[in-house]
This record gives C-alpha cells, structure tokens and sequence, in this order.
C-alpha cells in the first residue's frame, strides 16, 4: 500500500478549492439574505419607506380632526 502524503501538491489544490467551495457558499448565502431583504421586504428602498412614514403621518393627522 501507498501512503497519502498531506504534503503533496494535490492535497494543496484540493484545500485549497475546498476552501474556495465553502467561502463561496458563505458568500451566496450572504447575497440571497441582502437580496430577500431588498426585493421582498423592500428594506433598502429608502424612497418607499419615507413615503410610507409621510402617509402614516398623514393618516394620524387627519384621523385627529
């Protein structure tokens, strides 16, 4: 039988697209949350969230009159 060596180059390449997998999985992870937040719940549009702001200050002031 051969013996694995852990210095070999292969097992370098191999760690090193290991590596590569995992921070990438990491990263997609990462842009689905921003994504989820941007387009479904709408959290970085900043432009809708001051226009929801102004209605409901609209609303409670014309509610009280």
């Amino acid at each position: 039988m051969t013996e694995k060596k852990k210095n070999s180059a292969a097992w370098y390449a191999g760690t090193l697209i290991g590596w590569f997998v995992i921070i990438g999985i990491f990263i997609g992870i990462f842009y689905s949350g921003v994504y989820i937040q941007k387009e479904v719940l709408d959290i970085y549009d900043i432009e809708k969230r001051i226009e929801r702001l102004e209605n409901v200050i609209i609303n409670k002031s014309v509610k009280h009159e």
